[in-house]
């Protein structure tokens, strides 16, 4: 499940992210070439890349991409990596929920009001949906690496090089 899961993201997340790209040049072509804006192009350009990004999230943190600090991390003794490791993992699972909670807030909020976007007129509920979908993809990361890190122990930390070189 968790193979289709990511390949499912990958299509999802590259397709928004390279429509939208599209999008923002066939409307700047639009603009400047053909001196015929389109007023809707700049809204659906920006949503798209957002859903593109926020689905992102997920994949970033599986493949072990998102920025991190681990200078001092890197000279501390495994025992100490691993306590880290699980507290971090338990931060980030308490942010998740946060977010997912405080996104199906928002989420609802916009169900019930039925408002809808300034140019292209797409209903809000819609749009905002990417927030707790995306958080509760997180999440699922999340718990799955803290699953696997406490499984493993100690010796399921990734070697980490210390020093500059490539």
């Amino acid at each position: 499940m968790g193979k289709i899961r990511d390949r499912l993201e990958e299509i999802l997340a590259g397709s928004f992210f390279c429509i939208g790209s599209f999008l923002v040049v066939y409307g700047v072509i639009m603009r400047y070439v053909f001196h015929a804006p389109l007023f809707w192009v700049d809204e659906i350009s920006t949503y798209l890349l957002l859903w593109g990004i926020l689905l992102g999230w997920s994949l970033a943190q599986q493949d072990g991409r998102h920025v991190c600090v681990d200078l001092l991390y890197a000279f501390l003794p495994k025992k100490w990596q691993y306590r880290i490791g699980v507290f971090e993992k338990i931060c980030s699972i308490l942010f998740c929920i946060f977010l997912f909670v405080a996104s199906v807030t928002l989420w609802l909020h916009y169900v019930n009001n039925a408002q809808v976007s300034t140019n292209a007129q797409i209903k809000l509920w819609i749009v905002y949906l990417i927030m707790p979908l995306s958080s509760l993809m997180f999440l699922i990361r999340f718990i799955e690496e803290i699953i696997s890190l406490i499984r493993g122990g100690i010796d399921s930390l990734k070697s980490i090089d210390i020093g500059g070189g490539h």
